[in-house]
């Protein structure tokens, strides 16, 4: 048996509204899991499945050959690798980092760079489909990194996705997740102006919904968070701040290639008027909040 195919246990860092899911599908698919979240709270019920939970990224290194990581931005990938309790401290030569996180294209080459020289694996690895695609397994996942360490990844991360597409090297995952964000928020501003317009004119959002769904303009915003605004429930399957950062990485992409994209200028603008107004913490449904 080589060492790509030996048991491992298997890390995951960082419970929230997308990790936590996915990592408990690991757990409840029997594998070895161990988690660590900076809040403990959240890793009761993966105790409670059987997981092993661990005080600190760097204990979590100790015990694990493979660590997928999902947490918030940038910063926090680079501090849970590299900072003074991270990953980086525990890992073995030969291990591998995950990261399912949506962050900085050239942070995530540099991370990778850094890693290589410790002799650890690498690769970028955002996913789109939301809480409901963590939950059931149904996340598509964008992959950047050597054919190699894909493919070792590969078994456990269909625990959780129904495709793992590898896309290119390190961070070429994260240029197509961000490509995915822009095109995601341009359909949260049309949910957000259709019902707008279907308020002021006297048309049942209900009906206007479903009508619109069932045609050409349908899409997975439209028809799943539209449900939510005619139900008037604002809780996120994907928050605002988080929309609103991603969206500031795919301005920096766009500025470091004299890029100008309309739509992704009036959504910087428009996200950062809902950030004002204190809407950082529900779902992106909320946007038309800011109309």
């Amino acid at each position: 048996m080589s060492d790509l195919e030996k048991p491992q246990k298997i890390g995951f860092l960082g419970l929230g509204l997308m990790g936590g899911p996915m990592a408990l599908r690991l757990v409840r698919a029997g594998l070895p899991v161990a988690v660590f979240n900076r809040t403990a709270s959240r890793a009761e019920v993966h105790r409670a499945e059987g997981a092993e939970v661990c005080t600190s990224p760097a204990e979590l290194a100790e015990r694990c050959g493979l660590v997928l990581v999902c947490v918030s931005d940038t910063p926090d990938v680079e501090e849970v690798i590299f900072g003074p309790h991270g990953l980086g401290l525990g890992l073995a030569e030969g291990s591998l980092i995950v990261d399912h996180s949506t962050i900085s294209p050239t942070a995530s080459r540099e991370f990778a760079g850094k890693l290589a020289g410790q002799g650890i694996g690498f690769v970028d690895a955002p996913v789109t489909g939301g809480t409901s695609g963590a939950a059931q397994g149904t996340l598509v996942v964008m992959a950047g990194g050597d054919d190699a360490l894909v493919e070792r990844a590969r078994p456990v991360i269909s625990r959780y996705a129904s495709r793992i597409e590898h896309v290119g090297p390190v961070g070429q995952g994260q240029l197509l997740k961000l490509c995915n964000q822009l095109v995601a928020g341009l359909h949260v501003l049309a949910l957000a102006e259709g019902f707008r317009f279907a308020e002021e004119v006297g048309l049942k959002p209900k009906t206007a919904h479903e009508i619109i769904g069932a045609g050409a303009a349908a899409s997975f915003i439209w028809n799943k968070w539209g449900a939510l605004l005619v139900e008037r429930d604002l809780s996120p399957g994907f928050k605002i701040r988080l929309h609103r950062k991603d969206l500031r990485l795919v301005k920096e992409e766009c500025d470091r290639l004299g890029l100008k994209l309309p739509g992704l200028e009036l959504l910087v603008e428009l996200y950062g008027r809902a950030m004002e107004k204190g809407l950082g913490e529900l779902g992106d449904q909320a946007l038309g909040r800011v109309l």
